[in-house]
């Protein structure tokens, strides 16, 4: 019988704060925060000692960041003015905290693995939730940084509402999975409350929709729990997937409607319909490697990022680094095969990518690595036990 955890190492406390102060952006001077500061340093421990170990995060960065610094030279070559070579910068950084969080955590239990994200997950809601009540009773302001982004959307200390939601979509399924496996249900609830309330809080039409399609995930997910069979699970979950879609395609003037007053109830929403309208003619200049990091959309004559992470990924690497994420994805979905409901987690953090670029924010792949290792560690023990059998 494995003797429950309870106390986190004093070295693992920078990790658990750096992830919780990742939305913190208005807090940073150039592009370096406490957070940042935090992660990195935790991660000294962990990295480049084991960085030429072979895993699925080693392969995404290697053909990702190698297509981005092809797309550069592109980009140099056909557009320069679009090419910032300093937001090619975070995604070398991230790079660094992922692999040394794979690292770090991989040598963790899995006991120890869930109570780190469970300390960071109610640690991010009550932190957030008191910067809420301080920035409405005390002072609209943390240490210079803006609490609310034009007095109306929460950022908690961002320089927009969408760090903040990020975070707490991907939290709010955190709590679900807790709920979901019936831990300390009554606290749980009231953390999966507060994650709810400061995404409503955020203003995020993005959030909601993560949040939407991350609890369709969570209701397909429940259907298949009966079943022992990881194949028969897999069936009805493909079953539960084509009809659906088969509903889509019956559906689809009407969802088209839906979709198109959802856009147009966003001040921003037919703008970025606009900036997303570029993808074409900027695929064709380079479509294998795209033309580096940088802003390569345009809206009222002026250059823009994409603001969506698929996009960007197109404009940036091209599709060689399209490809690289999708089998990044395949092989993380993989990994979710023996607890699916980690599986809504990913739908939260990908869907959110819609709209903006979460894949280059710390707290998005702060949870797609727990996501990654709790997955691998799970499986891991499940095969264990059935060779014990």
């Amino acid at each position: 019988m494995q003797t429950k955890i309870t106390e986190i190492k004093h070295w693992d406390w920078l990790l658990v704060c750096g992830l919780i102060c990742a939305p913190m952006t208005g807090l940073r001077i150039w592009k370096i925060g406490p957070a940042e500061v935090m992660c990195f340093v935790w991660g000294l421990r962990y990295f480049p000692r084991r960085y030429y170990q072979v895993n699925i995060l080693t392969k995404f960065f290697f053909w990702f960041l190698l297509a981005m610094g092809i797309g550069t030279v592109i980009g140099y070559l056909r557009v320069p003015n679009q090419v910032i070579l300093s937001d090619g910068i975070p995604w070398l950084y991230l790079g660094v905290i992922a692999l040394a969080m794979y690292d770090g955590l991989k040598q963790n239990s899995l006991a120890y693995n869930e109570l780190l994200l469970r300390t960071f997950s109610r640690g991010a809601v009550l932190w957030y939730l008191l910067l809420w009540g301080y920035s409405r009773w005390l002072n609209p302001k943390f240490f210079g940084a803006f609490l609310w982004y034009g007095g109306v959307r929460y950022t908690g200390g961002g320089s927009n509402p969408h760090q903040l939601a990020v975070l707490m979509c991907g939290l709010v399924f955190c709590f679900v999975r807790e709920l979901v496996e019936g831990r300390t249900l009554g606290w749980n609830l009231l953390y999966f409350m507060g994650s709810i309330f400061i995404v409503d809080q955020t203003k995020s039409s993005t959030g909601y929709l993560a949040l939407t399609l991350g609890a369709a995930v969570t209701l397909a997910v429940l259907t298949t729990r009966p079943l022992e069979n990881s194949f028969r699970r897999g069936v009805l979950l493909l079953a539960e997937f084509l009809s659906v879609l088969l509903l889509v395609l019956l559906l689809h003037q009407w969802i088209f409607a839906v979709a198109m007053r959802w856009i147009e109830s966003d001040p921003n929403g037919l703008g970025r319909l606009e900036i997303f309208s570029h993808i074409k003619s900027i695929f064709k200049l380079s479509p294998l490697f795209g033309l580096g990091p940088g802003e390569h959309s345009a809206i009222n004559g002026n250059q823009i990022e994409f603001h969506n992470t698929y996009l960007e990924v197109l404009a940036a690497t091209g599709l060689v680094g399209m490809m690289t994420l999708i089998i990044f994805t395949i092989q993380l979905i993989k990994r979710c095969r023996f607890d699916l409901i980690l599986l809504a987690i990913v739908t939260a953090m990908y869907v959110y990518g819609f709209a903006g670029f979460a894949m280059r924010r710390l707290a998005y792949w702060g949870l797609i690595v727990f996501v990654l290792v709790l997955g691998e560690q799970i499986t891991n023990a499940k095969l264990q036990r059935e060779q014990h059998i």
